[in-house]
């Protein structure tokens, strides 16, 4: 049965298309077919013939080097490995939950409400075994509620005790300076020592949106002095 050039030629295409085989290897086939269209093309059918027999081999021979690459590739593949189980997932979530219900005073109330509201979904995840999932909205879930409780124990140690407080407003009532309704440090002062007493956990977010607000009117208040200057 003799062989077909253009069979040849399709073959080492789809070793290149579909297995890969770099261009330069497929090269020495391309170059081996051209030079048997030329034996075709003056008659000289023995050498064609013995041309396209060395083109086939080698294609057998690349086939075989490719499959061995691919089976050798799959045996030492990476096996993906999790550190965590559903037992694992679920101490943690369970874990996460006591803390937020031991220090409920430290949280507000939507606050909590939204990380109970996740840990609900995380406890779906787990229940459907999306443990990657589940594991990365844990550690969502635990680092917002370090950062609360971190505000929230800074905001506590900032507030001064009941006897403070009231030295504090002594001074305030022999201070010769009228507080005034301009006196911004006077009435933000007052305003804290009403949150305070309230619920401290909220002064730092109080500040934080004060000078948020400063600084707008900061910005706002710099046209006005220039056209105060012209």
């Amino acid at each position: 049965m003799s062989i077909s050039a253009e069979q040849l030629r399709q073959r080492v295409l789809d070793l290149q298309r579909v297995q890969a085989l770099p261009w330069w290897r497929a090269s020495y086939a391309e170059f081996m077919l051209d030079r048997a269209a030329e034996y075709t093309a003056v008659g000289r059918s023995e050498e064609t013939q013995g041309v396209l027999e060395r083109v086939e081999r080698w294609i057998h021979q690349q086939e075989s080097l490719l499959r061995k690459g691919a089976e050798a590739k799959a045996a030492h593949a990476p096996v993906k490995m999790r550190l965590w189980s559903v037992q694992s997932l679920s101490e943690l979530l369970i874990r996460l939950r006591s803390d937020i219900a031991q220090r409920k005073d430290l949280i507000p109330g939507t606050e909590r409400d939204a990380l109970l509201s996740r840990l609900q979904r995380v406890e779906k995840q787990i229940a459907a075994e999306h443990l990657d999932e589940a594991k990365a909205e844990l550690n969502a879930v635990r680092a917002a509620l370090v950062r609360r409780l971190t505000r929230s124990y800074r905001a506590w140690s900032q507030v001064p005790s009941a006897s403070a407080r009231g030295a504090k407003a002594a001074i305030k009532r022999n201070d010769l300076n009228p507080a005034g309704p301009y006196n911004s440090r006077r009435n933000l002062d007052e305003v804290v020592n009403l949150v305070s007493e309230r619920d401290p956990i909220w002064v730092e977010d109080f500040i934080e949106v004060y000078n948020d607000l400063m600084q707008y009117a900061i910005r706002l208040s710099d046209p006005d002095k220039k056209r105060a200057k012209r």
